[in-house]
């Protein structure tokens, strides 16, 4: 979330443009994959939160030796920012002789209002505005910022003003963007529906209370969401109203997002059927939901089995898929880790008692160490 002209470029899998942009944000192994282009570019590489890279999720990963290979290369123009810190990254950083590194300044009176569970999440929301108290409330996707400030700003038009419930999440434009932020700060807003951002609007709103709707992907949401601006002193109450569903399409997501080797299999063989066809053809004759056909054929497209000119899908091999060289590709190497971490905070999530949660916010090693 950027309120300002900077418009960063994030490279992963699906991009196949220009590295040469004033901010750059990248994936693990994109950052192995592309490093010598990255290394002669960047004037500065910023690595976040690196715990996550030393953590079980990258547990014999692919790329991490690869990391660990370059990473001295660019100490020299290198910062380290994150949330969290463990023994084993205290080793890591000491052993380059690293001292400062950038943190949030977690918020120091945090509460935990545990609906685990629950399926009265509209009433919990509901029960806050009307003791008189700001909220906000997190949900995982843009459409659903819109449908529930709908759904919600009916149900509340007794208890606010109009103006006081607005919805907020990263497809506005900056304008909007900026509007919305002013009225936050200037303590306008009574009900914020947002999707996960680390720009403090949360925080900002004044509130005590920012329920988890829907249940959080990996456990920087949680920390940004009681994380604050350095000589603020706030206090607040996380309220966790998602439930088993929403962990669970939590993880569906991330399948979703990260096909196996069978999936793209019968992708593939399905493809030869319809090609040549442009991308919209393909996405109607598979029955693809938006995006997800850019997923599978940028796959294909890096194990040369099809290509695209002016608009057009082509086949450009007959030869059959080849498991070893899919678990090769950038996109299966990136899911590898995202998999993990989401399936392992999932669990965390659906099994961890309110105290160890709690616990968490001040020490995420039980969190971050994946099994």
């Amino acid at each position: 979330h950027y309120l300002d002209s900077i418009k960063p470029v994030f490279a992963n899998s699906l991009y196949r443009g220009r590295l040469d942009e004033p901010v750059v944000f990248t994936t693990l192994p994109f950052f192995v994959e592309r490093f010598d282009e990255i290394a002669e570019i960047a004037g500065e590489v910023i690595f976040d939160e690196p715990t996550y890279i030393l953590s079980g999720i990258f547990k014999d990963h692919p790329d991490l030796e690869g990391f660990f290979s370059n990473i001295d290369k660019v100490l020299g123009i290198s910062g380290f920012a994150g949330s969290v810190y463990y023994d084993d990254l205290k080793d890591f950083l000491s052993d380059r002789r690293i001292s400062h590194v950038y943190k949030p300044s977690p918020i120091k009176r945090v509460g935990i209002i545990d609906n685990r569970g629950s399926r009265k999440k509209v009433e919990q929301v509901m029960s806050i505005v009307g003791h008189g108290e700001n909220v906000a409330v997190i949900v995982d996707s843009p459409h659903k910022t819109v449908t529930l400030a709908k759904s919600m700003g009916s149900r509340l038009s007794h208890a606010l003003q109009n103006g006081e419930l607005i919805f907020y999440n990263y497809l506005l434009k900056d304008f909007q963007r900026s509007v919305i932020y002013s009225l936050v700060e200037r303590q306008k807003i009574r009900v914020l529906i947002t999707t996960p951002s680390s720009d403090g609007l949360g925080v900002t709103l004044g509130n005590s209370n920012i329920v988890f709707y829907s249940a959080p992907r990996n456990f920087l949401e949680i920390i940004d969401s009681v994380s604050t601006r350095p000589g603020e002193d706030s206090e607040l109450f996380l309220n966790l109203s998602f439930n088993k569903a929403d962990l669970i399409s939590n993880t569906g997501e991330m399948d979703r997002l990260f096909p196996t080797v069978e999936e793209l299999e019968a992708v593939y063989q399905d493809l030869k059927d319809v090609l040549p066809a442009s991308e919209m053809d393909i996405r109607k004759a598979l029955s693809f939901e938006d995006g997800i056909s850019k997923v599978f054929l940028s796959m294909l497209e890096e194990m040369k089995l099809v290509s695209a000119d002016e608009g057009i899908w082509y086949s450009s091999s007959s030869s059959e898929l080849d498991s070893v060289q899919v678990k090769k590709t950038l996109r299966y190497r990136e899911g590898v880790a995202e998999k993990r971490m989401t399936r392992w905070f999932a669990t965390k999530l659906s099994t961890m008692t309110t105290r160890g949660l709690l616990r968490s916010l001040t020490n995420a090693e039980e969190v971050l160490k994946v099994g």
